[in-house]
């Protein structure tokens, strides 16, 4: 049986709680539940057990590479359908991100990524005119350490996605 596989960085309680206090109940907008929040690293799509395995090996080796990271979220923006937190440029991030699709890429797992990563948080969903009203928000001084890499399975839900842990790679300590 297939499984939706992505990879993602979580997030402390204190930054979801905080993000959770721009969340504007007056948009008609489906907010994702707090629980939820993550920065995305790949999504890899359906994949089957015997690749899952390959994939929990490669996260390890590639988490075992890159060092932890700062996240700094630098303003929560409007993009086509979603309302985002935007991510600051990390060059480590993208680092991490480049090397596990590097990976992926050779073992033929997963979906295509995007050749430019755009690190966000999703925090709403939207039809392209709610999202327009949505203005920027800067944020400052909302960050966290990104100490591992988490594989996730999306379990698709009328009242949203549940997203299980599967398990969690450890970055290098600085």
């Amino acid at each position: 049986m297939k499984k939706r596989i992505f990879l993602a960085l979580e997030l402390p309680k204190d930054v979801r709680r905080k993000l959770k206090k721009y969340f504007n109940k007056s948009l008609p907008v489906r907010w994702v539940n707090p629980e939820n929040l993550h920065v995305t690293l790949n999504f890899l799509g359906e994949i089957d057990d015997l690749q899952l395995a390959q994939v929990l090996e490669i996260v390890q080796t590639v988490s075992g590479r890159h060092p932890q990271t700062e996240i700094t979220l630098e303003k929560i923006i409007p993009f086509k359908y979603m309302i985002w937190a935007q991510v600051k440029n990390n060059p480590e991030l993208q680092s991490l991100y480049e090397d596990l699709n590097q990976e992926f890429t050779a073992a033929n797992i997963g979906r295509r990524q995007h050749q430019s990563y755009r690190p966000h948080i999703n925090l709403a969903r939207a039809n392209q005119d709610t999202v327009s009203i949505q203005p920027e928000i800067a944020l400052s001084n909302l960050r966290f350490s990104a100490k591992d890499v988490v594989v996730f399975q999306s379990i698709l839900k009328a009242d949203g996605p549940e997203y299980i842990s599967l398990d969690a790679f450890a970055l290098l300590s600085k």
